[in-house]
């Protein structure tokens, strides 16, 4: 991080000393510093998940802003902002402009994010990132009774740290022509949770949760040249390109279980070893054309044209890790040479038809051509069993689509500062033969009101509804595609073939929004909103049937004296849904027909968000009292209130051929406040305060009560739910000059 801080300044600097003012003038600077600590009374990494100020204890506080204005036409205009920089997260930001024709910018940021503590694993990070077990490790039959930290588990943290520098710089020539370029490059370092198993089949698999190492890089460049003259027309072009580096191709593992007999020889521990393909070094180009054109006083045409090509060709990684399993037929080729080529047209058409009625027409193409090789994968379960014969092989699906949209929106505006919105649209996508549904089509429409009620309130209503149908479903149409022909019988399934995906089925859709905004005084504004939105799959087939979302804000702001304002705000958000599916053993295909089998799924889940907040700017009895001491200087003072809780409840209801049992509901309350005040003398000096407190419980089935036993074919971490209650006091001291 040392090194790019320092090119920032050094950037900085050389920018000041080529605009140094001539000889018997004086350089103004103006900005301000702040230094400080900050205190956290008990480590919790949820409360920090960003910031990073999640360790107990106490860390230092830095802002920073400089700036350097003009003395002169064609001076540069300097700035520096430095935000945080004591902490893991951090910012730092120049800009260098002159005179409106030409400007360097540079940003360097760091950006933590926290996953998950308080687990245990066995694994260590060992040479070249391999995740070892430690030397007197006992290879487990199942995880019951398994002793935790007696049995060596060290604990793990699920964090990473984000690295990121961006530069720009534009400059404009012949007062019509603009040149800007940007880079950036952001460095991923961290870990990341990932499952990992060795088995083939419903019966034999064993899995764990690995804490795999993070360490990737990806740089991005854009460039654009823009022509605009005095008439309104514009045209331009611009080149984008990204390259996403992985440092490390695989990540590889020991396995922790004994050989499962029906497992081959040599998988179980301490021979036995996984291996799974991390991301891979990818790259992304797209060139572009657009601009827009005036046609009369009243009219304009835009066009906006892109074409890109996204390319994969990392070299392969074996069948497997494990040099004991027989792989009788290699890889059919060592690169894959994955190729996707996009081509996105946009067209707009926009008039002013009458005095009162504006009209846009909008086209879209979107064709995403995946050109990859679609080839014959002769498998290897799991690294857990020899290659499986020829009529098992499996084929990759490179799938494409395209897809066109055609929007009509129209605007009339009326008496009394009244507007009607209203259009239509039509999207039509096309997909592969081996989609499950080739065609898909869906028309939208909708209509608005915007108003005034009386000369204190406005008014503003949508309502939209949309249908959505595709021409046939073929739930095994990627099943078959994915075989050898002839090594699958017609009327093969995978998933049940009732069953569909709910992104491509049939679907009704209608949505209603209402916003109410009132101002009775010049100091008392408040605001009601609400909306509503449903998702209907009425085709009796299996998956998602019903989706509704209920959405209440309620917001005011009042301004109870000068400088003292009051503001607040209440939203509630409920989510409920219906899914159903049929259960059935994949050794007993029969019963997937069996109705007695069928089950039932009601989601209800709610979050309500309550906020109230206090500010008092340059409070009156904050001179009093300043002057009875002798000192001037002015008093902000300010209170936050932030209550959140959510909860969930998934109600499940079978069929008498299955049994099933009540899921716990899940809930989550975090409940903050901070109050802070700011002293600011005459002289610049200037003193602040901050105090906050957060509580945080939950309340969640997948976490509580999950020990690393308890499940006992999967070693988990044995993690819990978050629960802290902190305080954090930040204290700062500044001057402005």
């Amino acid at each position: 991080m040392g090194s790019r801080i320092a090119t920032l300044l050094m950037v900085t600097t050389l920018l000041a000393v080529s605009s140094q003012p001539a000889r018997g003038d004086t350089m103004r600077l103006f900005g301000s510093i702040d230094l400080g600590l900050a205190w956290l009374d008990d480590s919790a990494d949820r409360f920090g998940r960003f910031s990073g100020f999640d360790e107990s204890g106490f860390s230092p506080l830095a802002d920073v802003s400089v700036e350097r204005p003009r003395q002169r036409p064609g001076d540069w205009y300097l700035r520096l902002d430095g935000a945080r920089l004591g902490q893991s997260s951090r910012r730092l930001d120049v800009l260098a402009e002159r005179s409106g024709r030409q400007a360097f910018s540079a940003s360097w940021r760091e950006m933590p994010n926290w996953r998950l503590s308080g687990g245990l694993t066995p694994f260590m990070t060992g040479p070249g990132g391999r995740l070892v077990l430690p030397g007197d490790w006992q290879a487990l039959e199942t995880t019951a009774g398994l002793p935790g930290e007696a049995a060596g588990f060290e604990p793990v943290e699920i964090r990473s740290q984000r690295k990121r520098l961006d530069l720009g710089y534009w400059q404009r020539f012949r007062d019509r022509w603009r040149l800007s370029v940007e880079a950036s490059e952001e460095r991923r370092d961290g870990n990341r949770l990932i499952g990992a198993i060795f088995g083939y089949t419903g019966g034999n698999p064993r899995g764990m949760l690995l804490p795999a190492v993070v360490d990737d890089s990806t740089q991005r460049i854009e460039s654009r040249l823009i022509y605009a003259d005095p008439s309104g027309h514009q045209l331009g072009m611009a080149w984008t390109a990204s390259f996403y580096r992985n440092d490390r191709s695989s990540i590889e593992f020991e396995n922790a279980f004994a050989r499962h007999p029906q497992w081959a020889a040599g998988t179980g521990y301490p021979d036995g070893l996984g291996r799974i393909a991390d991301h891979p070094d990818n790259s992304a180009h797209q060139l572009r054309a657009f601009g827009s054109w005036q046609l009369g006083g009243r009219t304009r045409f835009g066009a906006d044209l892109a074409y890109g090509l996204m390319r994969q060709n990392d070299l392969l990684l074996p069948y497997t890790a494990n040099e004991q399993l027989q792989v009788t037929e290699p890889l059919p080729v060592s690169r894959l040479d994955a190729e996707m080529r996009t081509l996105v047209a946009n067209l707009r058409l926009s008039t002013q038809w009458s005095e009162r009625l504006d009209v846009v027409v909008d086209y879209r193409f979107d064709d995403r051509d995946n050109r990859t090789p679609s080839l014959a994968w002769r498998v290897v379960g799991a690294d857990s069993q020899d290659q499986r014969p020829p009529e098992d092989t499996r084929i990759n699906l490179p799938y494409s689509l395209q897809r066109q949209t055609l929007d009509l929106d129209g605007r009339l505006r009326l008496a009394g500062h009244q507007r009607l919105v209203g259009g239509l649209s039509f999207e039509r996508e096309d997909r592969d033969d081996f989609a499950e549904v080739a065609q898909l089509d869906e028309w939208r429409g909708e209509m608005g009101w915007r108003g005034r009620l009386g000369p204190d309130a406005r008014l503003r209503i949508d309502a939209e509804h949309s249908l959505r149908r595709f021409d046939e479903y073929i739930g095994r149409a990627p099943f078959r595609a994915g075989r050898l022909p002839g090594t699958v019988e017609p009327e093969a399934f995978e998933n049940h073939p009732e069953l569909r995906k709910y992104n491509v089925a049939d679907r009704d859709r209608s949505s209603l929004r209402l916003r109410v905004d009132v101002q009775p005084t010049a100091r008392l504004s408040f605001g009601l909103g609400g909306r509503y939105h449903r998702d209907d799959y009425a085709d009796e087939r299996f998956g998602l049937e019903r989706a509704e979302v209920r959405t209440l804000t309620a917001d005011f702001g009042w301004q109870l004296a000068r400088g003292l304002t009051l503001s607040g705000l209440f939203a509630s958000d409920r989510y409920q849904a219906e899914q159903s599916g049929r259960d059935w053993p994949g050794f007993a295909p029969q019963l997937a027909f069996d109705p007695a089998r069928n089950w039932w799924a009601s989601h209800d889940d709610r979050v309500d968000t309550a906020s109230v907040s206090l500010a008092w700017h340059d409070a009156a009895f904050g001179h009093r009292m300043f002057s009875s001491l002798g000192l001037e200087g002015s008093l902000d003072l300010g209170a936050d209130f932030v209550n959140v809780r959510a909860l969930g409840d998934i109600d499940v209801r079978a069929a008498e051929g299955l049994t099933v049992a009540p899921l716990p509901e899940t809930s989550s309350r975090r409940r903050s406040w901070a109050a802070w005040a700011r002293y600011t003398m005459p002289s610049g000096w200037r003193a602040g305060l901050r105090v906050e407190h957060e509580r945080f419980r939950s309340r969640d089935y997948a976490f509580d009560s999950v020990s690393i036993d308890s499940v006992a074919n999967l070693l988990l971490l044995g993690r819990a739910a978050p629960d802290y209650s902190v305080t954090a006091v930040l204290a700062t001291l500044g001057y402005r000059f």
